[in-house]
């Protein structure tokens, strides 16, 4: 979570300094992602990646491709009113 708080960080202090320019600045949070080096972390260790399964809704780890949506979105007009914010994509991690 600490990364992420530091991402917020520099994904608003970016928006501020690029707003006069109509460049909008955003960031994805995203959910413990499957990946070959999550794949192989998992068989060394789990203890992390149990704990937060155990606090999603679906109980697994996302896939790169769920996070595609999230992206055309910010990089749409359809967002055109948000900059300098953090769309969580982490199956309801926070909320748990």
């Amino acid at each position: 979570m600490a990364s992420k708080g530091g991402v917020l960080q520099l994904t608003r202090a970016l928006a501020l300094e690029w707003r006069d320019r109509g460049v909008r600045v955003n960031a994805i949070g995203p959910t413990l992602m499957e990946s070959p080096l999550t794949t192989n972390a998992r068989h060394s260790t789990s203890v992390t990646s149990d704990f937060i399964e155990q606090r999603m809704i679906r109980k697994r780890s996302g896939l790169p491709r769920e996070l595609i949506g999230a992206a055309v979105f910010l990089a749409s007009d359809a967002s055109q009113l948000v900059t300098g914010h953090m769309l969580m994509c982490d199956d309801g991690y926070l909320s748990a």
